[in-house]
């Protein structure tokens, strides 16, 4: 049943809970998990690892970075006040839920290898591509948020794509 703006009432995820996290996420947080993912590509490959291998690993290693980086936010608001609300906690866990974004198009990119629809070389190029964009929207997101001009968000996304592509190019310098 449709209610109002289009919300489907009596589910869970409904169109505006998906806005407002996408609203109050910060995508500088995002970065995080998909610099990790790029690294970790490189690694993937250098194994031989098949599409699944990467999706576990990938996953993996991006929940213990989104965990890791919950707990220091967490700790760090724990340190500046006595007692945090309840508020406080959900602000910061919605926040850092920016971390795990990295995690749908890698996964989805390799479930194609894995449905043998791309050459797992291929899904190895196309996530890196992938992440490299990402990289850039994330960066020029978080600064236009910030301070928004058009060219301070450029150059933070060519900054954030270059640490990305950096990266990359190590993993193909060290083959």
């Amino acid at each position: 049943m449709l209610g109002s703006m289009g919300e489907y009432r009596g589910s869970i995820i409904s169109v505006a809970r998906v806005e407002e996290f996408i609203r109050r996420a910060h995508p500088s947080k995002a970065i995080y998990g998909q610099i990790i993912a790029a690294s970790l590509l490189a690694a993937l490959e250098e194994r031989g690892s098949t599409p699944w291998e990467a999706i576990v690993s990938i996953s993996v290693t991006v929940m213990a970075v989104w965990l890791a980086k919950l707990y220091a936010d967490l700790l760090g608001k724990s340190v500046q006040r006595q007692s945090m609300p309840p508020t406080d906690r959900k602000q910061i866990v919605i926040e850092t839920l920016a971390v795990l974004l990295s995690l749908i198009p890698m996964c989805s990119i390799f479930a194609l290898a894995a449905a043998e629809l791309v050459p797992l070389r291929a899904a190895f190029r196309l996530a890196e591509a992938v992440t490299l964009l990402i990289l850039f929207v994330m960066g020029f997101e978080s600064m236009r948020r910030y301070k928004g001009s058009i060219w301070r968000g450029i150059g933070a996304g060519v900054l954030a794509a270059l640490v990305g592509a950096a990266i990359i190019g190590l993993k193909s310098a060290l083959h």
